[in-house]
């Protein structure tokens, strides 16, 4: 049982993690759109 349980919060804690990393790169895109110098400085 407690395995199980383990491997739940494990999937879980990988697709939180990968929800807000997906989410801040959408931030970033859209704040590189707004500001084109963004893009030649980075």
């Amino acid at each position: 049982m407690g395995y199980i349980l383990g491997s739940i919060f494990c999937i879980w804690g990988v697709i939180v993690i990968a929800n807000s990393i997906f989410k801040m790169n959408k931030i970033d895109l859209k704040a590189k759109s707004r500001f084109p110098a963004n893009i030649f400085l980075n």
